[in-house]
């Protein structure tokens, strides 16, 4: 079965704040690769996307949200937080892993 990708609008606007965050800190070309690299991870989320593992951060656990890896090169360094609503997959947000976890209020 394929899936709907929905970028949810704190998704986008998490994306782009972490975007300019890595433009000042490491340059348009890190950025950029991190930027294309967090959207074509949510794209392959179309299929399969309950392969992925749940999100286990204490605060949202029992919400049903799942998450992706992925990072600019070769080492991951973030995850897209997403659900699954039926024939759709709703991207939530972007972490970087040294954030602190999940709350409810971050969704």
């Amino acid at each position: 079965m394929a899936y709907t990708i929905r970028h949810m609008p704190e998704f986008l606007e998490e994306l782009d704040a972490q975007w300019t965050v890595l433009l000042a800190r490491r340059g348009a070309a890190h950025a950029n690769a991190w930027h294309d690299a967090a959207l074509n991870k949510a794209d392959e989320l179309i299929d399969m996307p309950e392969a992925h593992a749940l999100c286990l951060d204490p605060r949202v656990q029992g919400f049903g949200l799942r998450e992706a890896y992925f990072g600019a090169g070769e080492t991951e360094t973030h995850r897209l937080i997403f659900r699954v609503r039926g024939a759709a997959v709703e991207i939530l947000t972007v972490r970087g892993f040294a954030q602190p976890d999940l709350t409810p209020g971050d969704l």
